[in-house]
């Protein structure tokens, strides 16, 4: 447990006893009045017992007026003395319900720290015997893989040593040929026979041990992934009860401040954001416990590592960025488009010049094209194109052939693309030197709006992506919150990035050569 948290639950705890001990003293106090005033009431008793019988040896004839004036002082020095009495009873009746109160209250507060904590304690073991597992079954991967490699480069060498046989035995046969037929077959051309018979069981039952082996592989992939899901849920659990814990020793500890002169402010230790991925308000304890959750993280990164390779996912340049594993499933089901040409060098365009050529300047494009330069629906086909950047999309397609998404549907643009259309993409390159930003022409693409992007897929972006579609945000819905809580909303998931999705058709060549001439031709581009 972090040395904070128990400073302040021994803290609590010497406030409590020096408030038990003040109330004791409060307590022997009152009593030792209580024996006061009942001294004093029975000295009083006494007397009037003594001037009682002093009274009947007196006659009435000597008791004068003054007689009724001491009845009334002695009548209301009683009065007082019980009034007083009571009123110190009253008040010691009081402090001990005060005190018995706070007894219970502080013995329930003692009882359910003990609970949180022990329940906190079985967590952690529970968190360390699963990465020990998981340790070990990461072990286990890596021996059977090496065992992999064994028994394939056993196969390879049987397989050789089958192919010099197998040549070994045409010659034979070609020998044979050649003698006569009655010859009978020496001796050593059987045993060569038997030993390729049984080479070849061997193969077999190679082959067979592989395929078990490789199952058992993938077996334990699933086991590691499945433990990985269970270490993230210890974690998390690990630090909401740490959190719990915090909130109730301060809730059930509050009332025995209140017996102190002042409320003392809670310490600055303990103050616990209102959001768990709020940056702003973090205390130093659960800045602690992510850092713990950070180290834990790094050798599940590695085996997902594994588990990538082993997924039926397209090939790297198919792939505009690492997606997360349900867009690669999704990437994974489109057809693959191969004619694609090398155009890497020379496939490059100006903001300036797309608006120019596509929009104003169409007719003159339209025109340099091989088919109906007239043709109303090729020029609005023409004229119907995308431009996003790569820093606002990082899973924007990159080149040609890709498939991927983009981030469309803030504002006004929260109804398009419900119904799938067919637009040119030109995607805007990360900035270099140059003045202005450079866009490459992927091809004809089918965009159709999907899902929009859960928590999980939010955490994945960079954080500048982040504050950069926050501030989006703001600009286009007109949002009057801060940045900060924008991207709080988004990381809660009250807020979800729209997404649409790019699938590659084909690629236009005859438009990517009229845009090469048009810009070869333009001085201005």
């Amino acid at each position: 447990m972090d040395e904070v948290f128990w400073s302040n639950v021994v803290k609590r705890w010497s406030e409590a006893s020096e408030a038990v001990i003040k109330l004791k003293k409060e307590l022997a106090k009152v009593e030792e009045e209580r024996n006061t005033y009942r001294d004093v009431v029975r000295n009083l008793h006494k007397s009037e017992g003594r001037s009682a019988s002093q009274s009947r040896h007196i006659s009435r004839g000597e008791r004068g007026p003054s007689h009724g004036f001491w009845d009334d002082e002695e009548a209301t020095l009683n009065a007082t003395v019980k009034d007083e009495l009571q009123v110190a009873e009253i008040g010691f009746g009081r402090a001990k319900e005060e005190y018995r109160r706070l007894q219970k209250e502080l013995a329930e507060s003692v009882e359910k720290v003990k609970a949180l904590t022990l329940e906190n304690e079985q967590l952690a073991l529970r968190h360390h015997q699963e990465i020990g597992h998981f340790f070990k079954e990461h072990q286990e991967i890596h021996a059977v893989q090496g065992q992999l490699v064994d028994v394939r480069s056993e196969n390879r060498v049987l397989q050789e040593k089958i192919q010099t046989l197998e040549k070994e035995m045409t010659q034979l046969r070609l020998n044979e040929q050649s003698a006569a037929e009655l010859t009978p077959r020496p001796p050593f051309v059987r045993s060569l026979e038997r030993r390729v018979k049984s080479l070849q069981e061997l193969v077999e039952t190679q082959e067979t041990d592989r395929e078990e082996l490789l199952g058992e592989i993938a077996a334990l992939r699933d086991k590691l992934q499945r433990a990985e899901e269970n270490n993230k849920v210890l974690l998390s659990s690990i630090v909401r009860l740490q959190e719990i814990a915090r909130h109730s020793m301060l809730g059930a500890l509050h009332p025995l401040s209140n017996l102190q002169t002042g409320s003392p402010k809670p310490p600055r230790a303990m103050s616990i954001a209102s959001s768990t991925r709020s940056r702003k308000f973090e205390s130093p304890e659960l800045h602690k416990v992510k850092s713990s959750m950070h180290i834990t993280s790094v050798i599940p990164t590695k085996v997902e590592d594994v588990t990538f390779i082993r997924r039926a996912a397209p090939s790297p340049q198919l792939l505009p960025c690492l997606l997360p594993p349900e867009r690669e499933k999704e990437i994974a089901k489109l057809p693959v488009i191969r004619k694609i040409i090398n155009i890497e060098d020379d496939n490059w365009f100006d903001r300036e010049f797309l608006k120019v050529a596509l929009g104003d300047g169409i007719q003159s494009l339209v025109r340099r094209l091989a088919d109906d330069p007239t043709s109303a629906d090729r020029k609005a086909t023409i004229g119907s194109y995308l431009c996003p950047t790569l820093n606002h999309h990082p899973w924007c397609p990159s080149v040609p052939g890709q498939h991927g998404f983009i981030f469309v549907g803030l504002g006004k643009e929260k109804e398009s693309y419900k119904s799938p259309a067919i637009r040119n993409l030109f995607v805007g390159l990360p900035k270099t030197h140059a003045k202005h930003r450079k866009f490459r022409y992927l091809g004809r693409y089918r965009v159709t709006r999907v899902r929009s992007l859960t928590v999980d897929e939010w955490d994945t972006l960079s954080e500048d992506v982040k504050v950069m579609y926050a501030k989006l945000t703001k600009d286009k819905t007109r949002d009057l919150r801060s940045v900060e809580d924008i991207t709080d909303a988004y990381n809660n998931g009250d807020l979800h990035v729209p997404c649409v999705q790019l699938q590659c058709m084909s690629f236009d060549e005859q438009l990517y050569a009229a845009l090469i001439s048009h810009r070869d031709s333009d001085p201005k581009a």
